[in-house]
């Protein structure tokens, strides 16, 4: 039963990766980034506690779900965007008993301007189950580490942005 269900979540996981691949190559004007864990791995991070709007989240509470973490922020002009529309579009391929078992996190690297109410309004914008979240500077190095991933704020201009 649990070679089955692994099984299952496997093959789930590489079926999203191929549509998210497809759209963006079908887009043709973005390169996308992605690194996939294959096996999936537990992060060190999911222990954590990321902001919200309904609140304090750990990763960990979603275990029993394929979680697709998008690393970003909501000023993002280009790739952010564009990369959460290609996973509304996926998750709307799904069908219903399959989107249920995937969750989409958005954590903002610029928790200084990305409120959770702020990330709340911009995710409901691509998906209402969409979760966006904040997190510490030490969090946000952590999750960076794991993933393998880049990121750098600069200071705001006089508008904030």
């Amino acid at each position: 039963m649990a070679k089955t269900l692994r099984l299952a979540w496997l093959t789930l996981a590489g079926l999203i990766l191929i549509i998210i691949l497809f759209l963006a190559a079908y887009n043709g004007r973005q390169r996308v980034s992605a690194t996939t864990f294959d096996p999936p791995r537990k992060l060190d991070s999911s222990s954590s506690e990321f902001n919200t709007s309904a609140g304090s989240l750990r990763l960990s509470q979603l275990n029993g779900k394929l979680v697709i973490l998008n690393i970003g922020y909501t000023n993002c002009p280009n790739y952010c965007p564009t990369t959460l529309a290609n996973l509304r579009r996926v998750m709307e391929l799904l069908d219903p008993s399959q989107a249920e078992q995937v969750q989409v996190f958005f954590v903002s690297v610029d928790p200084a301007r990305d409120t959770p109410e702020k990330l709340a309004g911009y995710m409901s914008a691509f998906n209402p189950n969409f979760i966006g979240a904040t997190a510490s500077p030490a969090v946000l190095d952590l999750l960076a580490t794991e993933t393998g991933s880049y990121y750098k704020l600069d200071q705001p201009d006089a508008a904030g942005y």
